[in-house]
């Protein structure tokens, strides 16, 4: 009994020895260590489950980049209109325009404009050099012209009196223009008076009027 006893004493004194050891020298520690590296063999089709904690990262981190994929040949986004849009204005009524519009090309104008028949305002009057200026009796506004002259006049005018400049100016006969004048107005021209210059007083212009009434 105390033989086996012995041996009990002995075997128990020699583990306590070994783990004083052990722990001395650290390698205990570093084969709790290698125990403690498991090795997971799990495939991507056969994952392991885990449960998240705190932030979880996701696939993308940062700016994700993207790429339009409908571009056009230059590599620019396609819009739903390309090139120069067609625009068809179907309007039945006039469009208000303000501030200044610009018109290209060569607009088509009807000249074909009925106009009302010219009913007064004609008359004729005689200025001789001697008594000039001569007055109309009133003004007269002509839509066309005939101006007669002596050959001795220098110059004719059809004045208002208002006015110090003459409304048109004829050069006669004597210093080179014609002794007939036949003049269309495209705007009417008023006088009331004619001024007459001739080499003798006995040299006259005479001024016949088309009306301009209505």
């Amino acid at each position: 009994m105390k033989a086996l006893w012995r041996y009990v004493t002995a075997g128990v004194g020699f583990a306590v020895l070994v783990t004083i050891v052990l722990l001395a020298t650290g390698w205990g520690s570093a084969v709790a260590s290698n125990i403690g590296s498991v090795l997971v063999a799990n495939t991507a089709s056969n994952p392991v489950p885990v449960t998240p904690t705190g932030t979880v990262p996701v696939h993308e981190q940062g700016t994700a980049k993207t790429q339009e994929q409908n571009l056009d040949a230059n590599g620019n986004i396609k819009v739903h209109e390309q090139g120069t849009a067609n625009v068809n204005v179907t309007n039945t009524t006039a469009l208000p325009v303000s501030g200044s519009v610009s018109i290209s090309g060569t607009p088509s104008v009807n000249a074909n404009v009925s106009q009302p028949p010219i009913t007064g305002g004609g008359t004729a009057v005689e200025c001789t050099s001697g008594t000039s200026p001569c007055m109309t009796g009133g003004t007269v506004t002509a839509s066309a012209l005939e101006i007669v002259m002596t050959g001795g006049v220098v110059w004719c005018t059809l004045e208002l009196t208002d006015l110090p400049n003459g409304t048109a100016s004829f050069v006669g006969p004597a210093a080179g223009g014609p002794a007939t004048i036949l003049l269309p107005l495209s705007r009417p021209v008023s006088f009331d008076r004619i001024d007459t210059a001739g080499l003798s007083d006995g040299d006259t212009c005479q001024v016949d009027t088309v009306g301009d009434s209505p």
